[in-house]
């Protein structure tokens, strides 16, 4: 629990501002499992604000305000009380262009002192105005060391805070890890996006200097098996980074890179007199160049296609792809992707399996097992927990496995005994009741027009490419079930994320009904009801107003909703 406090003696000439920020929110994240767990701040007239925050582990994160910063270290089971400046808030805000940390803050409780100790060190701001300017300039080796100076400089700098300073041993060991977690961020930035600029700047001779190996060898440097880096912002960066870093996003090969279909699908197009709109030709056309990331992006991409153009797709496949190519499982694709990547963490980054190589794995588990069934999701996961050493990632890499995939009454066989089955999955999470307090009363006040149907909710923004890709993707389903007596689509946005303008326009366009533009502070709500930061999210409530399912993968939903349908109806 954190508890936060503004002396309320400042609100005597400034009412405006409990108004102006009524409730806010903290986005507390598992990096582990790359789940989110917003929490909205009320603030009260008193200037009082209080907020209960579920970790999972320590963690030195921040709360803003008016897109100012305030840090704050916290534990689980801890309480911490904070007092801030209103003065420095005014401060703050007519520095409003340059980077503001807060200093004078008192706090209060067990966790005072490390707290002091934490925001008492003041790091080298990073020039991201000049990076950019680098990543075009720069070869990737002087880049390295360049910012190696820098990381030198910011060590010394601490080292002179600790002589001068009587800090907690955790306070030093948080600081230090952030340095190096920083510098790494910076160090995986300026590549991540060579290609891309590469292309959009063919002349450009420095970026045609190949990224060598060697050049991720800051990676030794780092304790990878220190649990302390969970607790910091910049880890959330640093393992995102690492485990899209170029050496190690490979995937094995499949047989189906030699063959060749008898008809393009172009030709099938043709032959079958079947005509695709303009804007699944154009994303058709981009998707042949453009390069990829990961396979989510891929996933991500394609939800930009209509249904009509999905589901040609797939004929085209089934009849001139899918019978002349041995496609392997994807349990066994994925089983093999990691023994590559064990390869990588060996003999390029030069590693030993560590903690946060195995983190990397769970936050994969998620979408590993999600073209799958519950048998083999579990089947796979007794297969790669083998890796896992860490008891507390392997906790959270059951609980995913069981939130997706419930375990029923089946033989928990290996992988290979369970590769050639396949069981139907009618529905992919438990029932359960929503919570008491205000986001519940919020949300029924929405759904309560709707009760005796089952509800599929889009959260959604007109700000949010994917969103209205997803939208427009399923216009053609909306019409075809539009009058269903046992079903609506609904929609939610924030005005904040959703202008008036754009939302009317789209609304009509796309014929959507059963709609709610809600202000930010009610939205923000329904993000820590359903746990979600990120959009487009779905959820799916039955007749009720109990929720089944919380997180609904919504690109499959031609495939459950008949079994939603009957276990629900």
């Amino acid at each position: 629990m954190i508890f936060n406090y503004l002396d309320k003696t400042i609100y005597k000439n400034n009412t405006s501002f409990y108004i102006a920020f009524f409730c806010k929110k903290i986005i507390p994240r598992n990096d582990i499992t790359r789940e989110d767990y917003p929490v909205v701040i009320e603030i009260h007239p008193d200037g009082r604000f209080e907020a209960d925050i579920p970790l999972t582990n320590p963690s030195y994160s921040y709360f803003g305000f008016k897109n100012k910063p305030i840090k704050f270290y916290l534990e689980p089971e801890q309480t911490l009380a904070m007092i801030l400046d209103w003065d420095e808030f005014l401060y703050a805000d007519r520095m409003r262009n340059s980077l503001h940390n807060f200093k004078n803050i008192v706090f209060k409780g067990p966790l005072a002192k490390i707290n002091e100790d934490l925001i008492g060190f003041n790091p080298k701001a990073f020039d991201y105005k000049s990076f950019d300017k680098k990543r075009k300039a720069l070869s990737p080796q002087a880049f390295k060391e360049e910012e190696t100076i820098d990381h030198k400089k910011n060590l010394e700098n601490l080292e002179t805070y600790l002589k001068n300073n009587s800090i907690y041993d955790k306070a030093k060991v948080l600081i230090k890890n952030n340095i190096d977690l920083e510098y790494a961020n910076h160090l995986f930035d300026f590549v991540s996006n060579r290609d891309y600029y590469a292309k959009q700047d063919t002349t450009n001779v420095v970026l045609k200097i190949p990224v060598e190996n060697n050049y991720f060898d800051f990676l030794q440097n780092l304790d990878l098996n220190d649990q302390s880096l969970l607790a910091l912002e910049e880890f959330s960066t640093f393992v995102n980074r690492l485990e899209f870093a170029k050496p190690i996003s490979i995937y094995p090969k499949t047989n189906s890179s030699s063959f060749t279909a008898e008809k393009t699908f172009e030709q099938y197009l043709e032959d079958e007199k079947i005509v695709i709109s303009e804007n699944d030709k154009t994303l058709n056309n981009s998707m042949k160049t453009k390069v990829f990331k990961s396979a989510a992006e891929v996933m991500e991409f394609q939800k930009q296609f209509s249904e009509t153009f999905m589901n040609t797709l797939k004929a085209y496949s089934k009849k001139y792809v899918e019978p002349f190519i041995s496609m392997p499982k994807p349990e066994k694709v994925t089983m093999e992707k990691w023994q590559l990547r064990d390869s990588v963490v060996k003999h390029v980054f030069h590693l030993e399996k560590n903690l946060v190589y195995e983190v990397i794995k769970i936050r994969a588990i998620d979408y590993d097992i999600k073209r799958s069934n519950s048998e083999n999701a579990h089947a796979y996961w007794n297969e790669l927990q083998k890796d896992i050493t860490h008891p507390f990632l392997k906790e959270e890499g059951q609980r995913i496995v069981n939130k997706q995939y419930p375990i029923t009454s089946f033989q928990n066989n290996s992988l290979t005994d369970n590769l050639n089955r396949n069981v139907k999955i009618s529905a992919t999470a438990t029932q359960n009741k929503l919570p008491e307090g205000k986001a519940t009363e919020i949300f029924k006040n929405i759904i309560k027009t709707h009760k005796g149907k089952i509800l599929f909710i889009d959260f959604w923004a007109t700000s949010c490419g994917p969103c209205v890709g997803s939208i427009k993707q399923m216009k053609e389903k909306r019409k075809e079930y539009k009058d269903d007596e046992n079903f609506e689509f609904v929609f939610i946005t924030d005005e904040s994320l959703s202008p008036l303008e754009p939302y009317n326009n789209f609304v009509k366009e796309q014929e959507l009904e059963k709609i709610y533009r809600l202000p930010s502070d009610d939205y923000n709500y329904l993000r820590q009801l359903f746990k979600f930061n990120g959009i487009p999210h779905y959820v799916v409530i039955d007749k009720k107003g109990e929720v089944i399912n919380d997180d609904f993968p919504m690109y499959s939903f031609n495939s459950l909703l008949n079994g939603i349908l009957e276990k629900y109806n």
